[in-house]
């Protein structure tokens, strides 16, 4: 598992396909839209940089799963997701934590190739990590009401019928919020722009131009591995909102 380091969210400006402040949907101020690429993404379980924190835990030693656990908290992992290290059976006995998203930096400009995407290694792990892609810096105009929330997400996996998702959600001040919109369908071997949500869709909750606004208004990806053995890879390109609202006063 390599590529760039999981230390703090990466961020940086537009991409390529940044919306205007008010590009097309309805006419006049009914059915309007803004289109924005997320500017931040990061391992919901891990916060510590992939080079010198992450990657040193596969040669800690251990006598039982508790030291694994121990040790990867102090890298930067959660204490849930670090509940399901492993302390291997070998001379000498080592630690296989789990398996986090990296390459955020990917995340920010589209390609639609495996090398230009953020990326997580799929086992058949008891965690599942999610992928948080936020910091849209929507302009919704104060007073505005919103009437749908989509996501495009460019997803692609290794191999065929591998990867699905566990769960796909919203998030509101960087905490999941309103109903799952994951699909049980599963991932293809070609980029793609798979939406979730809709122009009418608000997720099972309510929103406000405040929290659409704000930098922890985003969404959630947690990928789900097919198989009961091995390894394959989830990626993901790049991801776009789309936001669609009434300015009428």
């Amino acid at each position: 598992m390599g590529g760039a380091a999981m230390g703090g969210a990466a961020t940086g400006g537009a991409s390529a396909g940044q919306g205007g402040a008010a590009a097309g949907g309805g006419s006049g101020c009914s059915g309007l839209t803004q289109t924005r690429n997320a500017r931040t993404g990061k391992s919901a379980g891990f916060s510590g940089d992939y080079t010198n924190d992450y990657y040193p835990l596969y040669s800690h030693a251990c006598s039982t799963v508790g030291d694994c656990a121990a040790a990867c908290v102090t890298a930067g992992g959660t204490q849930a997701s670090c509940a399901a290290s492993e302390c291997v059976d070998s001379t000498p006995d080592y630690c296989l934590p789990p398996t986090y998203w990296v390459d955020f930096d990917q995340l920010l400009t589209e390609g639609d190739s495996q090398e230009s995407s953020t990326w997580l290694i799929m086992v058949n792990n008891p965690y599942r990590d999610p992928l948080l892609a936020t910091n849209f810096q929507f302009e919704i105009p104060s007073g505005a009401k919103i009437r749908g929330i989509s996501f495009s997400i460019n997803e692609a996996a290794g191999s065929a019928n591998m990867i699905a998702d566990y769960s796909v959600r919203a998030l509101a001040n960087n905490q999941p919020v309103g109903l799952d919109r994951g699909k049980t369908t599963a991932w293809t071997t070609t980029f793609h722009p798979e939406i979730y949500g809709g122009a009418s869709d608000l997720w099972g909750t309510t929103w406000t131009p405040d929290v659409v606004n704000a930098s922890g208004f985003g969404i959630s990806l947690t990928p789900l591995y097919l198989d009961s053995a091995g390894n394959e890879r989830a990626y993901v390109d790049i991801i776009r909102a789309t936001v669609t609202y009434d300015a009428c006063q």
